[in-house]
């Protein structure tokens, strides 16, 4: 079962890492739309599984923020720092 305060923490910690950042294309969406995008595919297909969920929230931040995976890892746990990761 998924508990919805860490999806919002997640997502709430998303959004402030990708603020202002955009996706390369014609329309230049925000960033965070593609992660949040990614979440919701992932919790549909898999609704009960909270830390794929989190994975897909959180699995470009330390790609394209100033983000370890030792901070994902201290805020969300070691299993979804290992998604965020790959």
């Amino acid at each position: 079962m998924t508990n919805p305060a860490r999806i919002l923490a997640a997502t709430r910690f998303a959004v402030a890492e990708h603020h202002g950042q955009r996706r390369r294309g014609p329309a230049e969406i925000p960033f965070v739309d593609h992660v949040l995008d990614v979440a919701e595919r992932l919790s549909r297909v898999w609704p009960e599984d909270e830390v794929l969920i989190l994975g897909g929230i959180l699995h470009d931040t330390i790609e394209d923020c100033d983000i370890t995976a030792g901070d994902i890892r201290d805020r969300f746990g070691a299993e979804v720092a290992a998604l965020a990761r790959r």
